[in-house]
């Protein structure tokens, strides 16, 4: 059994890493979409501006998951291209992981300034 250089180690734990936060994203996006669904089904009286608001926000977390999966992709051809464990600070990860986590936050952003503006149509 070969051991790992610190470099090795580090770049090993990069990409674990990489994987960890891509994957917590997807699912925290998931979620979030699951909840959007339970919100519009609890309360229903948002208006249209509401309703365009948190459109926004689904069509926001449904960009970051698929760009989720663009990233493991990007790991997966950077793994076999390269053979080595530098993936993790290659190009088109990070690239795609930023948009990720743009389109999470954007999405989450839009999601709570929807929620905190509520205000029940009356009549």
């Amino acid at each position: 059994m070969s051991k790992l250089s610190h470099r090795e180690k580090a770049d090993e734990k990069a990409v674990d890493t990489v994987i960890g936060m891509t994957t917590q994203l997807i699912t925290l996006g998931t979620a979030v979409l699951t909840v959007v669904v339970g919100i519009l089904g609890l309360f229903k009286s948002f208006t249209k501006t509401d309703l365009t608001h948190l459109t926004y926000a689904v069509g926001s977390m449904l960009v970051s998951v698929v760009f989720g999966l663009f990233t493991y992709g990007a790991v997966i051809a950077e793994l076999d291209k390269t053979g080595g464990l530098r993936v993790a600070y290659s190009g088109p990860v990070r690239v795609r992981s930023v948009i990720q986590w743009f389109f999470f936050l954007l999405g989450l952003g839009l999601l709570l300034w929807t929620l905190s503006s509520y205000q029940p149509l009356t009549g």
